[in-house]
């Protein structure tokens, strides 16, 4: 059950920087994203259950769907870095994912 759990929480981003040229971001797992602004096509919300609480959260996925970054409400500062996605992307793509992706992000 352990392994279950922290593999699941590998997704998730630690930290975020954003400039003018994109948006970078470092997981739990060690890895690195970097997506440049012209690179975006989509903003996928959805919820992760944790123990009792349900956790929000967001994918921010590349145009060719190869690169996506997990973000959670638990990141300090989460509202504003969807809020600045979308002042930069105001035809941004906003999604929710379909039942076989909800259910292959628990594995």
């Amino acid at each position: 059950m352990f392994w279950f759990v922290v593999w699941r929480h590998r997704q998730l981003a630690q930290r975020i920087a954003m400039s003018d040229q994109g948006i970078e971001a470092w997981n739990y797992g060690g890895k690195h994203i970097y997506l440049k602004w012209n690179q975006i096509g989509a903003l996928q919300r959805s919820y992760m259950k944790d123990g009792l609480k349900r956790i929000k959260l967001v994918l921010i996925i590349s145009i060719d769907q190869q690169q996506k970054i997990v973000l959670t409400d638990l990141l300090i500062g989460f509202d504003e870095i969807i809020a600045q996605i979308r002042r930069r992307l105001p035809q941004i793509r906003e999604e929710e994912p379909d039942l076989r992706e909800r259910i292959a992000r628990w594995f």
